[in-house]
């Protein structure tokens, strides 16, 4: 059956913006803000934090303005919703109107209540990535986050399902070498990269010799990409990550890196972040 598409991009808590660009443009009566842990009534015109939460009654609706870009979102649902988590589903409601892949975005899963950030603002921006992908300018994978993430599942046993429209081939190559075949059946970007892990002496995670010594792989949509090694990978073993935005590889490997030198320090990872990850 055809493999369905997929969109690993924008969902769950996302910084998109820093809290001084973002305010609350209007909302019904009944709709309170909270905040540090306490609640306000919702006052048009007051700044929002993007972990702010905001508490919308049945009926009732909020508007959040950007004022970086002059956009407005607006809620689609009642109930308690981080600000981050609005504008995210605001833009999928938009986009579903006019038949864009947004209306496939998963939302099965509920906003974390750990208020890990996903995504932050980048302070660097390749040019010539935006030109593939205008989102690359705007924002990047936290690496706290993302490397609690990884820790985590390197530490576990966990086996996730490959997401719908991404098709991932990992096959024995040469002489015991491998191959890893990764396609982007979506329309938009995915970004991963290909580490290796140690267990011995110590727990340590490096780039793998199949990886991005760089930064990470941008697949575009509709793309496919394959790396082979033919003879015998090194380390006890190797997996990939992918998620819907660029990260910082030589951060992500020191922060993994710092967590599985301290156990227990991956405790609290979330599982709900928009991370495909499969060790090989």
């Amino acid at each position: 059956m055809r493999i369905k598409l997929l969109i690993l991009a924008l969902a769950m808590t996302i910084q998109l913006a820093a809290a001084q660009h973002l305010r609350l443009h209007s909302a019904t009566d009944g709709v309170t803000v909270l905040s540090g842990g306490k609640k306000t009534a919702a006052t048009a015109g007051m700044t929002l934090k993007p972990v702010d939460a905001l508490l919308i009654p049945e009926g009732g609706w909020a508007e959040v303005l950007n004022t970086s870009d002059n956009r407005i979102y607006k809620s689609v649902r009642f109930g308690q919703i981080s600000v981050t988590k609005l504008i995210i589903e605001a833009r999928q409601s938009a986009t579903s109107k006019i038949d864009n892949l947004g209306s496939k975005l998963n939302l099965s899963k509920s906003t974390s209540a750990s208020g890990k950030r996903i995504y932050k603002e980048q302070g660097v921006v390749n040019r010539s990535l935006c030109v593939y992908d205008p989102e690359a300018g705007a924002v990047e994978m936290d690496i706290e986050s993302l490397a609690r993430y990884v820790a985590s599942r390197l530490s576990g046993d966990t086996v996730e399902p490959t997401p719908e429209g991404l098709a991932l081939d990992i096959s024995e190559a040469g002489d015991k070498g491998c191959s890893v075949r990764v396609a982007n059946l979506g329309t938009t970007p995915v970004y991963f990269n290909i580490l290796s892990f140690a267990s011995e002496p110590r727990p340590r995670v490096e780039i793998s010799s199949i990886g991005q010594p760089d930064g990470c792989y941008v697949l575009l949509a509709s793309q496919t990409m394959a790396r082979e090694q033919l003879t015998p990978l090194t380390n006890d073993r190797h997996f990939i990550v992918m998620t819907p935005c660029t990260f910082e590889l030589d951060r992500l490997i020191e922060e993994v890196n710092r967590l599985l030198a301290e156990p227990g320090a991956e405790a609290g990872a979330d599982d709900q972040l928009p991370v495909f990850m499969r060790t090989f």
